[in-house]
């Protein structure tokens, strides 16, 4: 009984991620990516006018916050955690990127300009810098699944990849409803 349970012990300790694996580096970079998003969900609805943009960024403090807690309890279940993250984002993709360069992430200057900014002005710059950052989530969600071994990272990877290529694409109609004059391309992926 106690030597099977041992060898059980091993098995599914020789079938968690390495530190550099895929799933280890896809769910580190995306906790980072999601952080900062939820930073800016959270002054939007604190600041914004528009009440459809300010639902927006609450689906995204919501959903986001609740897959950062998915991520940071999968990697706790490997053995690994956000901070043992290395300077290095992307590697796992074969595109390393210092972290602060990933695709989608904010510059101080567009994070200042949000902390300040107040009513249209903030609806206005989470429509598009949110499109821009989900676009950068999108490129590594788009790429998990077929660099990963494990099931449950593919399928979270693939359902933030559908629902971010829908919320550009909302963002992008919400936009020239409300005739701000952005440029937010669409996805070209159909939701569903």
């Amino acid at each position: 009984g106690c030597l099977g349970f041992r060898a059980g012990v091993f098995v599914r300790r020789d079938r968690a991620p390495a530190g550099r694996s895929g799933e280890v580096g896809f769910l580190q970079d995306m906790i980072t990516h999601h952080d900062q998003a939820v930073g800016v969900a959270t002054l939007t609805i604190a600041h914004g006018e528009d009440p459809t943009v300010r639902s927006y960024a609450r689906e995204v403090l919501a959903f986001q916050s609740y897959e950062i807690g998915l991520m940071t309890q999968m990697l706790r279940d490997w053995g690994h955690s956000r901070e043992t993250r290395s300077d290095e984002a992307m590697a796992w993709m074969g595109m390393p990127v210092p972290v602060e360069t990933m695709p989608g992430m904010l510059g101080d200057e567009q994070l200042d300009a949000v902390a300040t900014a107040r009513g249209t002005d903030i609806d206005r710059l989470f429509l598009e810098l949110m499109a821009e950052h989900h676009r950068g989530g999108l490129h590594m969600a788009e790429a998990a699944p077929g660099l990963v071994d494990d099931g449950e990272v593919a399928q979270l990877a693939a359902r933030m990849a559908r629902n971010q290529a829908g919320e550009i694409d909302e963002y992008r109609a919400t936009a020239e409803a409300l005739g701000f004059d952005l440029d937010i391309a669409p996805t070209g992926v159909t939701a569903g």
